[in-house]
């Protein structure tokens, strides 16, 4: 199966432990009482088949996905390092399967004297959640193909930004075409053809498994990507900065359309 950036396989490169980055200590290994480790393409359930129950990426990229009863699989999120996922059991209709190696840390057993914090992460997180649903909801359902991929690089950019696995622009993407495509509602020709056309227009670098953003702010424009979605809470609430001729919310009214010069990226 073909990689997204220039054939990689999703195993080889698996992504750095969150421990390794100091703003991340708590998801260390040693921290953990139970942790479990997963290869590329087992599925994940809740262990024991109970519900409910919260793990953290320790390492490793997940994919959650319902699968149809003809087999087909459509994928409606990533998992990354330091996301809390709550698993579900088979009878539930989906589940996660592990992109790459991957670790999980059982966040329900984690020693009371290091657990204070986490129901206000189990807060943020959710609402992040809810935030990244609703842009793969409008991604999916009013982006062109060209604008679909651009809007999920740049989410999965800020997203590992955050906890230091990607910086100048670039990041390691270890995701097939394949699962990228069922990511996006499109087929592996249309993945591989929109791709392409990124790469000839010069918007993006795929190359040994990883994807380089040329101009981040011009392709949130073009992508109608709002950075900000996925901005940790700040402290008080603020309206964020924009620049001027910023993308905007859909909610807030404002229509957002691409440049003249990139009106080729909009077939669908």
């Amino acid at each position: 199966m073909q990689s997204l950036a220039n054939g990689l396989s999703i195993g080889r490169s698996p992504c750095a432990y969150v421990s390794d980055m100091p703003s991340h200590s708590d998801t260390d290994e040693m921290f953990w009482r139970r942790t479990r480790r997963f290869s590329p393409g087992a599925s994940i359930y809740a262990e024991g088949g109970r519900s409910g129950g919260v793990e953290v990426v320790l390492s490793g990229w997940l994919a959650e996905a319902v699968i149809l009863r003809d087999g087909r699989r459509y994928v409606f999120s990533f998992e990354l390092p330091g996301d809390l996922v709550r698993l579900s059991s088979p009878s539930e209709g989906r589940m996660f399967f592990a992109l790459t190696n991957t670790t999980l840390g059982d966040a329900d057993l984690l020693p009371a004297s290091r657990s204070a914090g986490w129901a206000t992460r189990l807060a943020d997180a959710a609402s992040r959640d809810e935030e990244q649903l609703m842009n793969h909801l409008v991604r999916v359902g009013r982006l062109t193909a060209a604008e679909r991929v651009l809007n999920l690089l740049l989410e999965l950019y800020d997203r590992l930004e955050r906890v230091g696995l990607a910086k100048n622009d670039s990041f390691r993407m270890p995701i097939t075409q394949q699962v990228f495509g069922e990511a996006l509602g499109l087929s592996l020709v249309h993945i591989n053809r929109t791709l392409q056309k990124l790469r000839r227009d010069n918007l993006i670098t795929l190359r040994r498994g990883v994807v380089t953003l040329h101009d981040r702010y011009k392709l949130a424009g073009i992508a109608c990507y709002e950075p900000w979605r996925f901005e940790a809470p700040a402290p008080a609430a603020r309206a964020p900065a924009v620049r001027p001729n910023e993308a905007r919310s859909w909610a807030s009214g404002t229509v957002v359309r691409p440049p003249a010069s990139v009106a080729s990226h909009s077939a669908a």
